[in-house]
């Protein structure tokens, strides 16, 4: 069994990965590194967050593999959604989503990680707009955009028009002000069912969103590098 480190915004994510890792091979243990249970965690959630992780891991990634940091890793994925490419000045005319994946990808790499290419065993999820849209593409009852969802930056409201989650507005401390922030508040135990649907419909999902292609494509190559060679 193969044991995957994610760093994620948040909660969520990890329901996603996991349902789509587990479609290339269900034999997988999944560590959850970033974001850490509180009050364990030091970076915040959201792409601040991870970027702050890999800012601070980047030039020590390896001591996951080999267990020094934790608990051996024989993968690590790197979450970040695309839609906070605009905060990096790296979102690109969409369509196609694929440009501004590939411009966050090469900022992870090269000012996040530091790393380029990075090590064999780390692979980036860059779902366009966000992981929401697997989810969303993989409703029973169609999405209206469906055929845009990857450039839809409204798609989360989806999940309030259907009355499945609402909008609540937090406070948090940014830059050592408050900020109020209005956000989808999704609760893991209901997103759960629906992140496994995503799973399921596999095939649905990637041709709506090829971003959850390329990641799962990504993710099949590095799984076949990290297994053992087959007897002859």
């Amino acid at each position: 069994m193969l044991r995957v480190g994610i760093i994620a915004e948040g909660a969520t994510d990890f329901l996603v990965l996991e349902a789509i890792m587990k479609t290339v091979t269900p034999e997988l243990e999944f560590v959850h590194i970033h974001p850490a249970p509180a009050p364990a965690s030091r970076f915040g959630n959201g792409w601040r967050g991870v970027k702050a992780w890999c800012e601070e891991n980047g030039p020590e990634l390896e001591t996951y593999r080999r267990g020094i940091t934790s608990e051996a890793l024989d993968l690590l994925v790197i979450h970040v959604d695309c839609s906070m490419a605009d905060k990096l000045g790296v979102e690109r005319p969409c369509p196609p989503a694929n440009d501004t994946a590939l411009e966050l990808k090469q900022t992870i790499e090269e000012t996040w990680l530091g790393r380029v290419p990075p090590p064999e065993f780390v692979v980036l999820a860059t779902p366009a707009m966000s992981s929401d849209a697997w989810v969303i593409s993989a409703f029973d009852d169609p999405y209206s955009n469906l055929s845009s969802i990857e450039c839809d930056k409204a798609a989360e409201d989806e999940f309030v028009r259907r009355k499945i989650f609402r909008r609540e507005t937090d406070i948090r401390m940014r830059n050592g002000r408050k900020v109020k922030e209005t956000r989808v508040h999704k609760k893991p135990k209901l997103y759960e069912p629906m992140a496994e649907r995503c799973g399921l419909l596999i095939d649905q999902v990637c041709t709506h969103c090829p971003q959850a292609e390329a990641f799962r494509s990504n993710f099949r190559v590095a799984v076949a590098r990290s297994l053992p060679p087959q007897a002859t």
